[in-house]
């Protein structure tokens, strides 16, 4: 992230949570902007972060669904961490289609998710998480990346790169 404009830089935290993820681009882009888009009680956990973090003056809010609250625009980069396993393709498409609307010419959309293999059966812990999302959501999944990128291109997304994030057992999408 050396080439970025830190007096310029503008990151939005979809589905934030404990706004750890945020949090770590705040910390590695000096004057960069954050906002954190989750359930306003959710949002006082990650709020609370920021300030310990020493972000709060660069730590800004949306309380709301992200599926129908504005979410700004102009952001250099959308996280979606850990967020669309909890949805069915059209969900997911449709949050990644908000992603590539909100952001500025050139931004990029980053994913965290637990991505198992084609076959779906492999690696053991992404597997076993499908295993968990298909018995606990409504419409949920682990993803496969091949599905993942398909489900970017019809956001409207034209290029995407796949990034293992090991030690963890997730995996990292770029949309641009």
């Amino acid at each position: 992230m050396s080439d970025i404009a830190p007096d310029r830089f503008i990151d939005n935290d979809v589905a934030a949570g404990h706004g750890v993820f945020g949090i770590a681009i705040g910390k590695a882009v000096p004057g960069a902007r954050i906002v954190a888009l989750d359930w306003r009680p959710v949002l006082e956990i990650a709020l609370e972060n920021a300030r310990l973090a020493g972000l709060e003056t660069r730590y800004d809010t949306i309380a709301g669904s992200a599926f129908d609250v504005e979410w700004g625009s102009d952001y250099d980069l959308v996280l979606i961490p850990n967020f669309l396993h909890h949805f069915d393709r059209e969900g997911c498409v449709s949050i990644l289609g908000r992603a590539r609307r909100a952001l500025a010419p050139g931004g990029a959309a980053l994913v965290v998710e637990m991505v198992p293999n084609d076959d779906q059966v492999s690696p053991p812990f992404p597997a076993a998480f499908a295993f968990v999302m298909l018995a606990t959501t409504p419409k949920g999944d682990a993803w496969t990346a091949r599905e993942l990128q398909e489900m970017g291109r019809s956001a409207g997304f034209g290029d995407s790169v796949v990034q293992p994030l090991p030690p963890s057992p997730q995996t990292m999408i770029v949309f641009r």
